[in-house]
């Protein structure tokens, strides 16, 4: 599989892609591409990337706190090479599917009826009290777009 290409992570590159970063549909902000940057300072390998297997012992060095700011920045540097240099997308390809996908964590705690119950009650009072201190029921209904505000129909219980 030795066809030559390499990704490599160059001073010179980094303006490039910086501008890169910032010409994208969704354009990085400055604090999010010093991010990406640093990342690929700090974990890219100088001799650079041509082998999956380089991708993986690339992300075992990194932390797992971590991995997916590295997972971001390293797949932004395959999007800039890809569409930028115009490497081949089945060279790019092959290392993207090498990159280990970072486990995310989600929340699985669910409030209890009576929480909930509580936190309505909770939410109907402050309605109340800004009514009474003065703000027009639109504004409540923006905040409170549940049926919850004075001038609905909705009760809580």
């Amino acid at each position: 599989m030795s066809s030559g290409l390499k990704i490599l992570w160059t001073p010179e590159l980094r303006e490039r892609f910086a501008k890169f970063l910032r010409s994208k549909r969704r354009p990085a902000g400055e604090e999010r591409i010093r991010t990406i940057v640093r990342f690929l300072d700090r974990y890219m390998p100088p001799e650079g990337i041509s082998r999956p297997e380089e991708i993986f012992d690339t992300f075992v060095r990194c932390p797992k706190s971590t991995r997916h700011h590295l997972d971001r920045a390293f797949r932004n540097l395959l999007n800039f090479y890809e569409r930028v240099l115009g490497y081949p997308r089945e060279f790019i390809n092959r290392l993207r599917e090498a990159i280990p996908t970072p486990r995310v964590r989600s929340d699985k705690w669910v409030p209890g009826e009576e929480l909930v119950v509580q936190s309505l009650r909770m939410m109907k009072r402050a309605g109340q009290e800004w009514a009474r201190l003065g703000y027009g029921s639109t504004f409540r209904s923006s905040l409170f777009s549940g049926g919850l505000h004075r001038d609905s129909n909705a009760e809580c219980p």
